[in-house]
C-alpha cells in the first residue's frame, strides 16, 4: 500500500500533466516515470496524444520505466 506522501506526489504530478504549460506537462510526465506507479499509466497513455512533441517524448520515456 502506498504511503500518504507517495499518494500526494502521484496526485500532484497527474494534475500537472493536464497543465496548459508545455514545460509543466513534460516535467510531470518525467516525474511520473520516476515514481514508477502503475496508477499513472492510464493518464500517461492519454498524454501520448498531447499536441506537443516534447511532451509526447517525455511520456514515452516515462512509460519505459
Amino acid at each position: 500500500m502506498p504511503d500518504a506522501a507517495a499518494e500526494t506526489d502521484l496526485e500532484r504530478w497527474l494534475a500537472r500533466l493536464r497543465s496548459n504549460d508545455v514545460t509543466v506537462r513534460s516535467d510531470a510526465a518525467h516525474q511520473l516515470g520516476k515514481l514508477a506507479d502503475e496508477r499513472a499509466v492510464p493518464a500517461l497513455a492519454q498524454a501520448l496524444e498531447d499536441a506537443d512533441e516534447y511532451v509526447r517524448k517525455s511520456v514515452v520515456m516515462a512509460l519505459r520505466r
